[in-house]
């Protein structure tokens, strides 16, 4: 895809890579794999038991574009074993809008721009996670931005799956977003959530 960030196109497999779908309408359509994952399910005598279907049509949803040797922290290793790793993950819905229109929505709350620090909790299982709100963040009042939030001051402390049940909407234009030490990119749309959890955190060091 040109101009996105995670964008290659050639694996560390030599071979070509390409888009695949992985969500449609709510429906699982495909998955991630290298060539080495791809072959040992393909020829596994209990393919059918394993994900539901013959390697006939498993080999539709398992086409090996995906072997990278990511490792240490960014870029490509020759001395590391490919694995399966994305390259531009876009996030796209159905029925988007614009940003205004979303902001409108939300009537009051606040607009988060960048976090940090995001942790899960609980294990990885339970979905539960904290992070920090940093910069580019806004109280809304009346469906309008009317001042920044000030950073570090607050946290969320939420659950991932109850955040992804509570979404009101999704805006049109999507936004590359990096993630520290990662090769893949995230390219995401804004969302409004109902009822996420935020605390206030301890005050600034300018107030003592």
């Amino acid at each position: 895809m040109p101009s996105f960030m995670g964008s290659k196109g050639i694996t560390c497999e030599g071979l070509p890579t390409g888009r695949t779908d992985l969500i449609k309408n709510g429906v699982l359509t495909g998955c991630l794999t290298n060539w080495y994952e791809a072959q040992r399910l393909l020829h596994d005598p209990q393919i059918k038991e394993k994900l539901g279907m013959d390697a006939a049509a498993a080999r539709i949803a398992l086409i090996p574009r995906n072997g990278f040797r990511f490792t240490r922290g960014g870029g490509r290793q020759f001395d590391s074993q490919a694995t399966v790793a994305a390259s531009n993950v876009v996030v796209e819905g159905a029925e988007s809008v614009a940003l205004d229109e979303l902001i409108s929505k939300v009537k009051n709350g606040l607009y988060i721009g960048r976090i940090w620090y995001t942790y899960p909790i609980n294990g990885l299982r339970a979905g539960d996670f904290t992070c920090t709100v940093v910069g580019d963040s806004f109280i809304i009042r009346n469906g309008r931005t009317v001042a920044p939030l000030k950073a570090n001051t607050v946290r969320i402390n939420d659950n991932i799956l109850r955040v992804l049940n509570h979404i009101i909407g999704i805006t049109k234009d999507v936004k590359g977003t990096l993630v520290w030490a990662a090769d893949e990119v995230v390219y995401a749309p804004e969302i409004a959530v109902t009822g996420v959890k935020v605390d206030e955190i301890a005050g600034f060091m300018e107030s003592l």
